[in-house]
This record gives structure tokens, sequence and C-alpha cells, in this order.
């Protein structure tokens, strides 16, 4: 979840976009403090949080799934690595359509 650096356009009956020049300069400090941002994250107390990130959950916002998501931060680690596999079968099941 993000923003892209581009700009949209609509042309005709398109919509066209371009993304902005980033200087090399630019590119290489905003990728230091994303660093500094992502080691933040995962040494603090979000680190729970942002682990199921990293591993490729994709969040969703909804209450249930929102209560789901702190149950399995308060847990320990293998239970939160037991939830990853099971979020991850679950997710390729679907995407698979394999009822």
């Amino acid at each position: 979840m993000g923003a892209l650096p581009a700009n949209f356009t609509k042309f005709r009956q398109s919509i066209r976009f371009s993304f902005f020049p980033v200087e090399k300069e630019d590119h290489g400090s905003a990728c230091e403090l994303f660093d500094a941002v992502d080691a933040m994250f995962r040494t603090g107390p979000l680190g729970a949080p942002y682990g199921l990130l990293e591993r490729g959950i994709d969040p969703s916002f909804d209450e249930k799934s929102v209560a789901e998501y702190a149950a399995v931060v308060a847990d320990t680690p293998e239970e939160r690595e037991a939830y990853m596999h099971y979020w991850h079968e679950e997710n390729d099941r679907h995407a698979n359509m394999d009822y």
C-alpha cells in the first residue's frame, strides 16, 4: 500500500500515466529512508504485525480480520509462524479455486 510517483492524465478515452523522473541521489536517499523505517518497524513494538506484512499476508480491514490479526500478534512466534503457513495455504486454495 502506498503512493507511486506518477502523473495520471486522461487522453481522449484512455488513461495515460508517466513516472516523475527521480535523480540518482534522490533514489539513494529515499532507499536509505525506507530501509531505516523498515528497521524501526522490525525491532520496535510493531515488529510482530510488521512481520505478517513482510511474510506476504495481504491484510483485510474488516472487523473479523482485524480481530484475528490482533490475536495472532499476541501469540508466540511459533504460533504466528503456524498462522502464516495456514494463511498462505488458504490463500493458495482460494486463488486456485481448489474447493
